[in-house]
C-alpha cells in the first residue's frame, strides 16, 4: 500500500502526518476526516502528497468538511446519522 504525506496548514502553522492507505480514494476520506478535527481554524488547507512528492489533493478544509454529505457511501463513520445532533 502507499504512503500519502498529509500536510495540515492552519494560522498556527504546518502540521506533517504520513499514513499508509490503500489509494488516493482513501486518503481523500482521511484528509475529510483530518478537515472534521479543524471545524475551529478558518482558512485551514490540507495538501496530500504521494510517494514521489506530487500533489494528490490540494482543500480547503471546510471544503472537505462539506464533502462528507455529499459521499454516496451511507457506511461512512464521517457522516452524520439521524439523531446525531
Amino acid at each position: 500500500m502507499p504512503a500519502f504525506t498529509f500536510e495540515i496548514l492552519t494560522q498556527d502553522g504546518v502540521a506533517v502526518e504520513t499514513e499508509t492507505l490503500p489509494g488516493a480514494k482513501a486518503a481523500w476520506c482521511y484528509a475529510e476526516f483530518l478537515a472534521s478535527m479543524l471545524r475551529e481554524k478558518a482558512g485551514a488547507r490540507i495538501v496530500v502528497r504521494d510517494e514521489a512528492g506530487g500533489i494528490v489533493i490540494q482543500t480547503a478544509a471546510a471544503t472537505a468538511v462539506a464533502s462528507i454529505g455529499w459521499c454516496c457511501d451511507f457506511a461512512c463513520p464521517l457522516k452524520e446519522k439521524p439523531g446525531d445532533r
